[in-house]
């Protein structure tokens, strides 16, 4: 591991310094120490809220091929498609075309 050079240590100390500095000011007041938290908060709430809304629209797109897979892994008697020689192309297609509408749904609502 190469060592780092003086004038790189004298910068990484006076950054250090200064962040100290800024710590210990916004220690001694109360009320700006907790608007600090309450800023940190609010930002790691709003990124968590933004990821929460991707993972359900993945879900709600993904929910009409897992529901239909769903039926028909079970290998239940009198499944629509199940003696006709074309059948998982049928139920493909069926899967597709729900797929489809519902993204068109999705970005008629604005949700994508």
């Amino acid at each position: 591991m190469p060592t780092p050079s003086r004038r790189r240590l004298s910068a990484l100390c006076t950054r250090h310094l200064r962040s100290h500095r800024a710590s210990a000011r916004l220690g001694r007041n109360p009320a700006t120490s907790s608007i600090t938290r309450s800023t940190s908060t609010s930002s790691v709430s709003n990124r968590t809220n933004e990821v929460m809304k991707v993972l359900t629209v993945l879900g709600t797109i993904a929910l009409p091929a897992l529901a239909i897979s769903g039926i028909y892994g079970m290998n239940l008697k009198g499944l629509p498609f199940e003696d006709s020689p074309n059948g998982a192309e049928w139920v493909a297609g069926i899967t597709i075309l729900a797929t489809a509408i519902l993204l068109y749904v999705l970005r008629k609502l604005n949700w994508l």
